[in-house]
């Protein structure tokens, strides 16, 4: 009997994403159909009390629409929506949910720092590369947030979500994003991207010799970017690529920086903040190397749908 088919709806605060998975016969959770929605409702999520805008709100429930109609060609037996760091820390969050269920008929799930961390360290388990490891730190950097998560004897022993996403960063601390990134904009952002880790209580073992594995719509891009051949890219990521790749960038305005092949022009604004928050984490961990995976928060849904449909 084939295995049912889910469908995931993420929105998240750069971009929504939609993701259609089944299971195969070995277990392992397989991509039938994703699609992407530049959305970002995010817009505001540097300030003290975020507020989700009305146009933002407005934009993401068209996108919500557009995947939901993909979705449909796949006759999923059941469809999750689930938003993160932008929507959950915004003071209107219930009104947004509230639309949400209107338009679509279905709940929003808006997931705690706590959950999502947890589920992005189900995804990455997903990953056949890596399904093996048993020691290693994850670290998911998103627009809003930074999912932080530890691995040891193949369990989850530390689970982190900071408000160090990309978005977050450059509204925080680029006060004109469409210049180029200064030193002082590199010392502002890494020097608080130290000081949350730090604070979090989130601990790295000097000794582990673990490696970390690295997710998120920011590492793909540096991946595509730093790859010979974008059909067939590699999945290590060095810190000394990423430490050449922002002395490359940060003297770009952001218009030279849209015109970057391989670099998306809606993401060009928040990319040196990801690259710095990236190098910050390499230098803290001791890490000279990140492993890219894809599998990610979407994959922990589906992978908890699917069980759940088993049960």
């Amino acid at each position: 009997m084939p295995s049912p088919t889910v469908a995931i709806i993420d929105i998240g605060s750069n971009s929504i994403k939609l993701l259609v998975a089944s299971k195969k016969t070995d277990g392992t959770i397989e991509e039938i159909f994703q699609s992407t929605e530049e959305t970002r409702i995010g817009h505001g999520i540097g300030i003290k009390n975020p507020v989700l805008r009305e146009n933002s709100m407005r934009r993401a429930l068209t996108s919500v629409r557009i995947l939901l109609s993909k979705s449909k060609d796949y006759n999923a037996v059941t469809t999750d929506i689930i938003a993160t760091s932008a929507v959950r820390d915004s003071s209107n969050h219930q009104e947004f949910a509230q639309r949400i269920k209107e338009e679509t008929g279905i709940s929003l799930r808006i997931l705690s720092g706590k959950t999502e961390a947890q589920l992005i360290g189900q995804g990455v388990r997903c990953d056949p590369a890596i399904r093996n490891l048993k020691n290693f730190y994850h670290f998911d950097l998103g627009g809003g947030s930074l999912e932080c998560i530890s691995f040891e004897n193949s369990l989850q022993m530390q689970k982190k979500s900071l408000p160090l996403g990309s978005v977050r960063m450059t509204e925080k601390w680029i006060k004109k994003p469409e210049y180029p990134f200064s030193k002082k904009n590199a010392m502002d952002i890494g020097e608080n991207v130290a000081r949350e880790l730090k604070s979090s209580g989130f601990t790295i073992s000097a000794n582990s010799n673990a490696p970390a594995i690295l997710t998120g719509g920011s590492a793909t891009n540096v991946r595509f970017l730093l790859s010979d051949d974008q059909l067939n890219p590699s999945a290590i990521i060095p810190l000394k690529k990423l430490e050449e790749l922002l002395e490359k960038i940060a003297p770009l305005n952001l218009e030279e920086r849209r015109k970057i092949n391989g670099l998306p022009a809606e993401r060009a604004d928040i990319f040196p903040a990801a690259l710095i928050t990236l190098i910050t984490i390499s230098l803290l961990g001791n890490f000279d190397r990140f492993r890219h995976s894809f599998y990610n928060l979407r994959y922990g849904i589906a992978s908890e749908l699917l069980q759940k449909l088993e049960a």
